[in-house]
């Protein structure tokens, strides 16, 4: 029974994740799970190239673009995090 109840919780969780939603954001999605994906990585490096290619990327995984923002103001800005949200949005929609 206790491995069954884990088997959901874990199923659940997967399926709540923005891999399987299909919906990405700035604020919530974080650094790594958008260099996860081959479609959002194209939309990252298209927005921030400068950030996907920074020599601290990896410490940085666990964050998403909103809050790496304070470390960051000046490569991630609220344009370039608009944009990409644009672009985040309408991939969400055509999936």
């Amino acid at each position: 029974m206790r491995k069954l109840v884990s088997a959901l919780l874990v199923g659940g969780a997967l399926l709540a994740s923005p891999a399987f939603a299909g919906e990405y954001s700035v604020k919530t999605t974080t650094i790594g799970d958008l260099m996860a994906n081959p479609d959002t990585l194209a939309i990252f490096q298209e927005h921030l190239p400068d950030v996907v290619n920074h020599p601290q990327i990896d410490m940085g995984k666990f964050m998403t673009l909103a809050e790496a923002q304070s470390y960051e103001p000046g490569l991630i800005t609220d344009a370039k995090l608009e944009a990409m949200q644009a672009d985040l949005d309408a991939l969400s929609a055509g999936e």
